[in-house]
């Protein structure tokens, strides 16, 4: 026996074929059919268990008024409306479903109901549901990864400020001395030229890795006598662009932008094969902005960075991270005829 609309034998086996939980309802909100999956979630033996009852009646109360939202929306405006909804089955086991609600039209008496499709979307939001928890991890994990990283950088710079003060107190002082011994025994003056060249070294390379020395000067400075070392190379044109007040930077950032200017600066001076490189420090939009253009080689610095032997890279990146900034590269082309290395923090 056919119970609610007359549809033909063909609809109703496809109808019950159907996985999703399928009935339709009156224009009174009341149950006039289903297919067999929404009588098994239900409970029910049969349709005629639930055709002329409301959603009340066969759920809690919670989950009936969940299911039922909307159902006057359709019959009102005869259009269809999709939800994503949460109800307990027969089992009170949770179950996902995404509900779409369409009209039931006739030609001469307009909409005369409703019909209710839902689809078990249960596996998919557990399945999403887990990859929270993963996705959890993995922030979790990198987080830990900067941190150690930071304490990496930090324990390079401890290592440098170590070899900075060995130079400086030990090997500095034995030069300082065979260079007054030489002197009191009247060797030739070309010798103690050599040995002064070499304390001058000395003390240039001890304040360059200093953290201590850095500290103690402003970037402005640090970065001039950089740019000045720079121009004793003849071939490259190196020119600074300092558009920042002291007050601007942050001294835990300050170390890191000097460190990252010096390798990038050495590596165009080595291996660009330019002319001409400028170096430019200013803001934008509350943002400090480095930019390092050269008309050398270009080069893809992303793809450099994957190279087990771009330490150099390695390590500008790393700071980049830890400064929570980022970088940006453009190789030169026609219209520009600068490469742009760009740092925003």
């Amino acid at each position: 026996m056919k119970i609610g609309f007359d549809l033909s034998d063909h609809f109703y086996d496809v109808f019950n074929a159907i996985p999703d939980l399928v009935f339709y309802k009156d224009r009174s909100l009341k149950i006039k059919g289903c297919n067999k999956s929404f009588l098994k979630f239900v409970g029910a033996e049969s349709q005629e268990e639930i055709v002329g009852k409301d959603i009340p009646s066969i759920l809690n109360a919670v989950d009936a008024m969940i299911l039922e939202e909307g159902d006057m929306q359709v019959i009102g405006t005869t259009e269809t409306i999709n939800q994503s909804v949460s109800i307990e089955d027969k089992d009170q086991k949770i179950k996902w479903f995404e509900v779409k609600k369409s009209p039931i039209m006739c030609k001469v008496e307009g909409c005369i109901g409703l019909l209710t499709i839902m689809s078990d979307i249960t596996t998919l939001k557990e399945f999403q549901e887990s990859q929270k928890g993963l996705i959890q991890e993995l922030q979790e994990t990198n987080t830990e990864l900067q941190h150690v990283k930071g304490k990496l950088l930090h324990a390079q710079e401890n290592q440098r400020k170590k070899i900075s003060s060995e130079l400086h107190d030990d090997l500095g002082q034995h030069l300082t001395a065979i260079k007054y011994s030489l002197q009191n025994n009247k060797i030739d003056s070309a010798v103690i030229n050599l040995v002064d060249e070499g304390i001058d070294k000395i003390r240039a390379l001890s304040r360059n890795i200093s953290p201590v020395y850095l500290d103690n000067n402003s970037l402005k400075n640090l970065l001039a006598v950089h740019i000045d070392k720079m121009k004793l190379a003849p071939q490259i044109e190196f020119t600074l662009q300092y558009e920042l007040e002291e007050e601007q930077i942050d001294p835990s950032i300050k170390l890191h932008l000097f460190r990252i200017i010096q390798e990038v600066s050495n590596n165009i001076l080595k291996h660009s094969k330019g002319t001409e490189c400028i170096i430019k420090l200013g803001t934008d939009r509350n943002q400090l902005v480095l930019e390092i253009f050269d008309n050398g080689e270009s080069y893809n610095f992303f793809e450099e960075l994957k190279k087990a032997t771009s330490f150099g890279l390695l390590t500008i990146n790393e700071r980049i991270k830890t400064l929570k900034g980022s970088i940006i590269y453009f190789a030169k082309d026609d219209q520009d005829p600068f490469n742009i290395l760009k740092v925003v923090v």
